[in-house]
């Protein structure tokens, strides 16, 4: 994003149109490439490039730039390309290309979050774009540019400097104190939003139990090391508990801290929940995330150390986002993690059983990442014309997505070495996994698939019955019939 917004990075290719502009006087060299047909040449390679895959995208800038210089420096009066680069317009574009680069993405977001992009909006959010484009340009770009802003050099300059001082003030004010404040829709009713709540301590009501928050998660790299206290981290009392629960996991772990109060308050289980962010979902799995050395120290220290204080009859639960493992395309090193995955279960089954401890794991969730969707966004608005502009999938897609991952967790279930738990059905309770329960709660915090939590409050029982059932490993058909989808109508203004 620094590289993106602040001058210096841009420095470059501001400097190439200087020189360029520089040494537009000196043809010579110029006119003798053109009589080989250099500009042409130079115009297909700017093509070519285009087409460059997106993994090259470094390399394709600076070719970008260096063939649009060459392509300028080697215009010759009286050529095609010369005539068409100096028509009217491409001229009247070329005057107000920066102010279109300014207004586009505004119009563009807000068309988005109001009456979305449909092939009959098209003309009019283009028609909004060079109307604003063009107001901005000639009514306040030139005028200000041109006019006189104090008596003296040194005067003006003064009065810039003050301006830009001002409005770089404003914006700071916006983006900090101001931040979403602004906001004129009706915000998601949520009791708990974005990652940051994921730390936020936890007392468990009518109790004195507290799940400590920032001290139980691993959040960045120099954290590596960094003991995680078991007491502080633990729901309960871990050792006068009747059975113990430990919950390991990249973020998602600790989205469910509220989903055992009754598990802790009536059954006496002691239950710990640790997280480290963005740890692969087993230590089998390569990590080279920005989180890589705190996964390599959850899963080879504090994980072990964890699991030694388990006694038989006690279960570890593996909840992790494993939506990674389920790409929407075929896709070869999903299917090798996917393989990895079933390594580490296994060895980690095996390991578990042996001092009598039952392994469990969070089956895929609805793929509300790829929806490109915050909650606010995501209910309805006032100022939103028809569905939400979200990429929801239908519930069908989303089962045949995960299918290669449910089927080998089922296997493993099969034989005995895991239990699984899979929220599909009350987390998608409808045709279509939107954000939005079966009684209109909002399921996720963030953008990034975090269930709220009204969410986890949703599947509490849920987990309270299958991790005190003694008949594990179960299928969903020997569920209670009170755990099973509803099929009431939805009240949900989306479509299905």
């Amino acid at each position: 994003m620094v590289s993106f917004y602040l001058m210096p990075f841009r420095f470059w290719e501001l400097a190439t149109g200087c020189l360029i502009a520089v040494r537009h006087s000196e043809r010579g060299w110029a006119q003798s490439v053109h009589r080989f047909g250099g500009e042409n040449i130079v115009l297909i390679l700017i093509l070519a490039v285009l087409f460059v895959p997106k993994s090259f995208s470094p390399f394709t800038s600076v070719a970008i730039v260096a063939l649009a210089a060459a392509a300028i420096a080697l215009l010759s009066p009286g050529s095609v390309a010369y005539r068409v680069m100096t028509s009217r317009t491409a001229t009247y574009l070329g005057l107000i290309s920066y102010s279109l680069y300014l207004w586009h993405w505004p119009v563009l977001v807000l068309s988005r979050y109001t009456i979305g992009f449909h092939w009959w909006a098209l003309p009019i959010i283009i028609g909004l774009v060079f109307l604003t484009t063009h107001i901005s340009y000639y009514k306040v770009e030139r005028p200000l540019r041109a006019s006189s802003w104090g008596p003296t050099q040194s005067r003006e300059i003064l009065i810039g400097g003050a301006v830009t001082f001002v409005a770089a003030g404003l914006l700071l004010i916006l983006a900090m104190p101001l931040n979403g404040r602004l906001y004129v829709g009706t915000p998601a009713e949520l009791e708990a939003r974005n990652v940051d709540s994921l730390s936020y301590p936890y007392h468990v009501p009518q109790t004195s139990y507290q799940w400590a928050g920032t001290p139980c998660v691993l959040s960045n790299n120099a954290e590596a090391g960094r003991d995680i206290p078991l007491n502080a981290c633990t729901l309960g009392r871990f050792g006068q508990a009747s059975r113990r629960i430990m919950i390991f996991g990249n973020s998602f772990s600790a989205a469910f801290v509220h989903g055992f109060d009754a598990l802790v308050r009536d059954d006496h289980y002691a239950v710990t929940i640790t997280s480290s962010w963005s740890a692969s979902p087993i230590g089998e799995i390569p990590n080279d995330s920005h989180w890589s050395k705190i996964n390599e120290y959850y899963w080879n220290n504090v994980v072990p150390r964890m699991v030694s204080r388990l006694r038989r009859g006690d279960q570890v639960v593996l909840m992790s986002d494993i939506a990674q493992l389920a790409p929407a395309q075929a896709d070869p090193k999903a299917e090798w993690e996917r393989k990895l995955f079933e390594v580490g279960l296994r060895r980690f089954s095996s390991e578990l059983s042996r001092a009598g401890v039952r392994l469990v794991v969070l089956d895929v969730n609805p793929f509300i990442r790829d929806s490109g969707c915050k909650p606010d966004a995501a209910v309805p608005q006032w100022f939103a014309f028809g569905a939400p502009p979200c990429k929801f999938f239908s519930k069908a897609e989303t089962i045949a997505r995960r299918q290669p991952v449910d089927s080998m967790l089922r296997r493993l279930e099969r034989e005995r070495r895991l239990a699984v738990i899979d929220l599909l059905d009350l987390l998608c309770p409808r045709q279509s996994c939107t954000f939005l329960g079966a009684d209109n709660q909002v399921l996720y915090r963030d953008e990034f698939s975090h269930p709220s939590v009204e969410a986890v409050h949703t599947v509490a029982p849920l987990l309270r019955h299958l991790l005190t059932s003694r008949s594990w490993p179960m299928g969903q058909q020997d569920l209670p019939s009170s755990f099973q989808p509803s099929n009431k109508p939805s009240s949900s203004t989306y479509p299905e």
